[in-house]
Formats: C-alpha cells, sequence, structure tokens
C-alpha cells in the first residue's frame, strides 16, 4: 500500500512531534524516515536502519526501509519484504529535519562502527544524546554485517561521552553491560584511527 504524506500533520501547536497514541506511533515511524532522508545528499539513496512499521499476519515485518531523497525534496520510501511504500513531503525547517548536520566531506576522514540491531535500538532509545549523535544514528545505514555508523572522529568523541554517562546511570544491569562494551569499542576504534592517521601524516 502506498501512502502520501505531510510530515506537518504529526506535529502540535509548537511544531513538536505528537508522541501519543496511533498519531505518536506514525510520527516516529515517518519522523526517523525524514531524518535519514534530510541526512542525504540531493538525489540519494540509502538502505536505512529505520525498520519497518507494517504487521502483515499480527509479526512485525523485519524489512529495513530503502530511502530516496528526490531532487524536488519529496522523499520515497519502500520495504523490500512487504511492499509497503510511500511518500513524504513539507518535511524542510521542521523537528525531523537534521541537514544541518550533512557532511558532503564526510568520507575522506569518516570511521565507521558496526553495530547490532539490539545496540543499535539501545542507542536510539537515550534521550540525552546530542542532536549531533542523534544525527549519526538517523544517518546509519543497513549492511550485511548489521548496521553501520559512520561519522568524523570528533563526532563519534562526542557521541561516546553521552553514552558513558548512560551507561553510569543505566539500572538496568543488561543495558549498563551493552553500553559499557560499545564505549569500549568506540574508544578503542579512535585510538585506532589516531594511531592510523599518526601513520599516514
Amino acid at each position: 500500500m502506498s501512502s502520501v504524506i505531510d510530515i506537518t500533520h504529526y506535529l502540535d501547536d509548537r511544531g513538536l512531534p505528537v508522541f501519543v497514541g496511533s498519531a505518536g506511533r506514525l510520527s516516529r515511524f515517518f519522523g526517523n524516515i525524514v531524518a535519514a532522508a534530510s541526512l542525504l545528499p540531493v538525489e540519494g539513496t540509502v538502505v536505512s536502519a529505520v525498520r519497518c512499521g507494517t504487521r502483515p499476519g499480527h509479526k512485525r515485518c523485519e524489512g529495513s526501509i530503502h530511502i530516496y531523497r528526490r531532487y524536488d525534496g519529496v522523499i520515497e520510501w519502500t520495504c523490500p519484504e512487504c511492499d509497503d511504500e510511500g511518500f513524504v513531503y513539507n518535511w524542510e525547517a521542521t523537528y525531523w529535519d537534521k541537514s544541518r548536520y550533512y557532511d558532503s566531506n564526510l568520507g575522506f576522514d569518516a570511521v565507521t562502527l558496526i553495530v547490532s540491531r539490539a545496540e543499535y535500538d539501545t542507542l536510539a532509545g537515550l534521550d540525552t544524546l546530542s542532536e549531533e549523535g542523534e544525527a549519526i544514528l538517523h544517518a546509519a545505514t543497513t549492511v550485511d554485517e548489521g548496521i553501520e555508523l559512520a561519522a568524523a572522529p570528533g563526532a563519534f568523541d562526542d557521541l561516546v561521552g553521552y553514552i558513558a554517562f548512560e551507561a553510569n546511570h543505566e539500572s538496568n544491569h543488561r543495558s549498563e553491560q551493552l553500553l559499557g562494551k560499545l564505549c569500549e569499542r568506540i574508544e578503542m576504534l579512535l585510538e585506532f584511527n589516531e594511531i592510523a592517521q599518526g601513520f599516514y601524516d
């Protein structure tokens, strides 16, 4: 089924997302699509980390949403697993527009980290991340090995500080361990990148 969505219908009078009820579920789904698309170049496409929101046979579809940002600003999205698809428009300058964090030169100095779906979902559920940290998650891509995060070293250094804070204040032991191990992996990644940069300089 194809849907055409004006994303402003999921904003309240203050320009903030609707969070409650079925409208809240849809605002999160379409908002995540917009955030991911806003971090693409014009006519860019990506297999995003956004999970499909349909429930065929009362079971959640496990597909990853494919996103295309058209030249006219309209966002096309599709799930190849269940064939759900749609279009989103009127998203520019809304709450979900993260285009100010798009870095066209990212490929030159980016470091990448592969995380599992469980690790990604835990990170996406954190409340204290900076907007730059949230942009890293929104720009994530689905690859064969899991979900790939890519960012400049400084952005990862910022992100790991927030993750460490959450780990230190997490009451759930399992989540605390997961976040702690993610911190260790990111710190090792940054250390390795610094060594590699010193080697090539």
